[in-house]
C-alpha cells in the first residue's frame, strides 16, 4: 500500500493526547513529538541512519574495531551487527549505537563476506570483539 508521507504527518497531528515520544511528558504549545531539543536529538541519533552512523564514527574516534587502524574518515563504514535483512536502513530501530560497529573498508568487506557465507563464524568473531578483554 503506497500511502504518501504527508498522510502519516497529518495522522500524527490528530493524536488526542500529545505526549513526548521519549519520556511521555505531556506536550505544550505547538510541540508535536518531543518536549525538548535533547529528546529530539536522542531520537534521531538512535533511529536515523545518517545521524547514527556519524555518532558511531565519532565515538569510535575514527578507529576500526577489528584492525585498530585509523583510515581516512570517508573510508570508515558503520556496520550493523544485527543485519537489517532487507529492512529500511534510513529509519530503523536497528540503528541504535549498540548495534553499530565502526570498521575500515577492507575489514568491512571481510565481515560482509563472512556474514553472507559463514554466519556462525562471523557472529563468533564479532562477539569476541565486543567482549571486554
Amino acid at each position: 500500500m503506497n500511502i504518501p508521507v504527508w498522510a502519516y504527518y497529518i495522522k500524527c497531528r490528530e493524536i488526542k493526547y500529545k505526549v513526548c515520544r521519549q519520556c511521555g511528558k505531556e506536550l505544550d504549545g505547538r510541540k508535536t513529538a518531543f518536549c525538548s531539543q535533547e529528546h529530539t536529538d536522542d531520537f534521531y541519533r538512535d533511529h536515523y541512519w545518517g545521524w547514527a552512523a556519524n555518532v558511531a564514527k565519532r565515538e569510535a574516534g575514527g578507529i576500526c574495531a577489528i584492525c585498530g587502524e585509523k583510515p581516512r574518515w570517508s573510508s570508515l563504514v558503520a556496520h550493523h551487527i544485527i543485519p537489517l535483512n532487507g529492512e529500511r536502513r534510513d529509519y530503523n530501530c536497528l540503528n541504535h549505537p549498540e548495534n553499530i560497529l565502526v570498521l575500515c573498508a577492507s575489514c568491512h568487506r571481510r565481515v560482509e563476506y563472512d556474514l553472507s557465507w559463514r554466519w556462525e563464524l562471523a557472529a563468533e568473531r564479532l562477539t569476541a570483539l565486543l567482549e571486554p578483554a
